[in-house]
């Protein structure tokens, strides 16, 4: 689905296929829009979608980048 997404296509049609962005970001006369949560694709993966006068000039995935969750250390005192 996501090789779907082709240079030229409308706002509408990027809908049809991925669903409404989680994320917009305006840059001037670009808009970006940020997927995260796209069911059928997994999670862990970010798709950006750039816009210019409403057509698309840019697709992007990569893998959301991993953090290492902190390890917590217990001190128990018996007294």
């Amino acid at each position: 689905m996501l090789f779907k997404v082709k240079r030229g296509m409308t706002e509408r049609q990027v809908k049809e296929i991925l669903g409404s962005p989680d994320f917009r970001r305006f840059h001037g006369d670009m808009e970006q829009w940020e997927y995260q949560k796209i069911p059928w694709i997994g999670y862990g993966k970010i798709i950006l979608v750039d816009f210019e006068d409403g057509r698309v000039v840019n697709f992007d995935s990569f893998p959301e980048p991993h953090i290492d969750k902190p390890t917590v250390n217990v001190k128990v005192d018996n007294n």
